[in-house]
């Protein structure tokens, strides 16, 4: 497995368990000091969004990338694809 196809599952890994922890609303997910301090600036269903909307956005840019839309390395300011 190449290094970008790992980049590209990360993204979707990660943005997937954004998603599902908001939705789920997992207690370790929301329990931690950063979840926190954002529940405390935009209230609990303010963060619930926030992090449905961020782990959409990481799933489809590791998504978009698996099918050759966009680029993940050059995003991330790497000029050459990794090999």
């Amino acid at each position: 497995m190449d290094k970008q196809l790992l980049t590209q599952i990360f993204f979707m890994a990660i943005g997937a368990f954004s998603v599902l922890g908001a939705v789920f609303e997992w207690g370790f997910f929301f329990n931690s000091r950063k979840a926190q301090r954002l529940t405390n600036l935009i209230g609990h269903k303010g963060a619930r969004i926030f992090y449905i909307v961020i782990g959409l956005a990481l799933f489809a840019l590791g998504f978009l990338a698996m099918i050759n839309v966009i680029d993940v390395h050059l995003l991330l300011g790497r000029r050459h694809h990794l090999q």
